[in-house]
């Protein structure tokens, strides 16, 4: 939504099924759809790679990032990200791991936006006392049972409403998964993705799983995170993070992260993701192979005249630009990326008393492996090491590691990226 109107396009890819078509125009990889984001945001290219590579080293469930030169009928529009498209065949295939019962439907899928009008109105998961809130807050992706849209996210607003410090642990987590939501938000809170859940009320899915009758929170769209527009300095408590124009704390954070038997666990998580995965040891040296292997690929970026006429300001960028907000501030951020890295990682450290470790890459190195078009027998493991994925991300990793080449009207050129 908010790159749409500038020059350089995003677009999300839908395969159709003709009757003439060969088994491999009619999916990609069991993919029927995918995103391919413009980066405009974003221009040192690896953001939001960086932030799915740690949320799936610590075994959260996001949707897998490559990138791509993107060609339409022979003629270039730039680098692009190339992203899973999280819906309906995603869920089956990633959340249920292609195991629901052929009569199982998927649960109702809600996407969470804030509203920017008049006044800023964050979809905080909070009770609201004007129902229209939450058609104008959440987009009902999908419903479940032929109930009426919004139903179960407003019973579960509800529900979130009645938990209270003396709530027990057990009856939080009998409906909701409590671990992964925890994590998400350590995540949020060390990239200072300050567009998403915990301070914007914006850029998450609810998800109502049929088969556990869990609710499973996922947040989503990391580009401008890291460094750029958060109101607030990287050496900033996770309990002092806020926005100037957001006062309302949103509903998970008050009664969950902040329940008195929760919060040690989210604190635990902190330290152990600051001394294992988001630190600059463990990073920098991903985000330098990126840098490195991406070189041709953005100063071709920097060469494509965007197709569309714009209706924003132009957010073109020099390749010095983007070289240089790898290290330092650049291109509308406050920090670099390594910067933000540093800084942030050595003050939760410094907070909760606890060294960073080195590495170990003993069981790989950073870029060692590319995976060839057509080879399924590679087990998704991350090339530099960051391989301690949760179950569901080991089962379901075949179907999100790699892309191969698409050529209809559309053709993309895949770069390969672990």
């Amino acid at each position: 939504m908010g790159t749409r109107g500038f020059a350089k396009r995003p677009y999300k890819v839908k395969l159709s099924e003709g009757v003439n078509d060969t088994k491999e125009n009619k999916s990609v990889n069991g993919r029927k759809s995918f995103k391919l984001r413009s980066l405009v945001h974003d221009c040192t290219y690896i953001k939001q790679k960086i932030v799915s590579d740690v949320g799936h080293a610590i075994g959260v469930i996001l949707p897998q990032v490559g990138f791509a030169r993107l060609y339409m009928n022979g003629e270039p529009y730039g680098l692009y990200e190339l992203s899973d498209n999280p819906k309906k065949n995603w869920i089956k295939k990633i959340i249920h791991e292609d195991k629901l019962p052929d009569n199982q439907e998927i649960g109702s899928y809600y996407k969470g936006v804030s509203y920017s009008g008049d006044q800023f109105v964050p979809a905080s998961l909070n009770v609201e006392t004007d129902e229209k809130w939450y058609t104008e807050l959440y987009d009902c992706e999908y419903e479940e049972n032929g109930q009426p849209q919004f139903t179960d996210i407003i019973n579960f607003i509800k529900w979130v409403d009645t938990i209270n410090d003396n709530t027990s642990v057990e009856d939080i987590k009998s409906k909701f998964e409590v671990d992964f939501f925890l994590k998400y938000m350590a995540i949020e809170y060390l990239i200072g993705h300050w567009d998403g859940y915990w301070i914007g009320g914006n850029n998450f899915y609810l998800y109502h799983n049929p088969v556990t009758n869990k609710h499973l929170f996922i947040s989503f769209d990391f580009d401008l995170t890291l460094g750029k527009w958060d109101e607030m300095p990287a050496e900033t408590p996770y309990n002092q993070w806020k926005k100037a124009n957001n006062n309302i704390t949103p509903a998970l954070v008050k009664k969950i992260l902040y329940h008195p038997k929760l919060q040690p666990q989210f604190e635990e998580y902190l330290k152990t993701i600051v001394q294992k995965v988001f630190n600059i040891k463990s990073l920098g040296p991903r985000i330098d192979y990126f840098k490195d292997f991406l070189y041709d690929d953005m100063a071709w970026d920097k060469t494509v005249t965007p197709k569309a006429v714009t209706s924003k300001s132009d957010k073109s960028v020099t390749l010095e630009a983007t070289l240089k907000a790898y290290e330092n501030a650049s291109c509308e951020a406050e920090y670099g990326l390594k910067e933000w890295i540093t800084l942030r990682s050595n003050y939760v450290a410094k907070q909760f008393g606890v060294a960073i470790e080195e590495p170990d890459f003993s069981i790989g190195t950073v870029g060692n492996k590319i995976v060839k078009e057509k080879d399924n027998k590679l087990n998704a493991v991350a090339a530099d090491g960051s391989s301690n994925l949760s179950t569901v991300d080991e089962q379901s990793s075949a179907y999100t590691l790699s892309f191969s080449i698409l050529s209809v009207l559309l053709m993309l050129i895949v770069t390969f990226l672990f």
